[in-house]
């Protein structure tokens, strides 16, 4: 009984299911199991075949691409409540992006052949998935646009407010960013070099300080002005 109160507890906190009915959060919660992952873990790999569903119950999981000359890019990243990769979702033979762990995680997980059946038994749980998938394909979409259009001071800014919504933690009077530069830069479509450069440039005028593995913003109003210079 312990192990479903935690489950529910996973379910009832994730936008993949708000606003369902209680019998079908129940009922969902039952047919999932944990899995528990360890730091820099690969969960799946570009290429394996999708045989669950996963939802991320506690750490940060990263979802990336490799280019042909080894680089990484950073598609998302995926925090408690998330469904670490949407097009599980619906009926999908393999996994086009590879997941890992940034710390240690444990992770909700369905049969995707279970999960797809709930889709067509509950018509709500369905359009919440919908909802999520869109989402998700609008993240994308923005940072594109915003990779293609906009001057990397602006660009920049607009990745570690992103970044300040979904993983910031409020530290001695500022908020902080537990993310490396690099994470950053590849999260961003930009230059390592160019990332580490602009946030020193930054730390100097005291919007940020910087320390391993970490980014501390000091003056957030300062860093949504930074957003609007193209």
């Amino acid at each position: 009984m312990p192990d479903m109160i935690k489950k529910m507890a996973v379910v009832e906190r994730s936008g993949l299911f708000q606003g369902l009915d209680s019998s079908i959060c129940t009922y969902m919660a039952s047919a999932a199991l944990f899995r528990d992952y360890p730091y820099q873990d690969a969960i799946f790999v570009t290429g394996d075949q999708i045989r669950e569903v996963l939802l991320l119950a506690e750490g940060r999981v990263k979802l990336m691409l490799f280019s042909e000359g080894g680089a990484e890019v950073i598609l998302r990243l995926c925090v408690p409540g998330e469904v670490i990769y949407s097009p599980a979702l619906v009926p999908e033979e393999m996994y086009e992006s590879t997941a890992e762990t940034l710390q240690a995680c444990r992770i909700l997980a369905w049969d995707a052949r279970i999960f797809q059946a709930a889709l067509g038994r509950f018509p709500a749980l369905q359009s919440n998935a919908k909802r999520v998938l869109e989402q998700q394909l609008q993240e994308l979409e923005r940072r594109y646009c915003e990779a293609c259009t906009r001057k990397v001071s602006p660009r920049l800014a607009l990745g570690l407010l992103d970044l300040l919504n979904r993983i910031g933690q409020e530290v001695d009077g500022h908020v902080e960013i537990d993310l490396t530069q690099e994470s950053l830069a590849q999260i961003t479509a930009m230059n390592a070099a160019t990332v580490s450069r602009v946030l020193a440039k930054w730390e100097k005028i005291g919007i940020v300080s910087l320390r391993r593995g970490a980014i501390a913003v000091r003056d957030v109003s300062g860093l949504r002005d930074l957003c609007k210079f193209d």
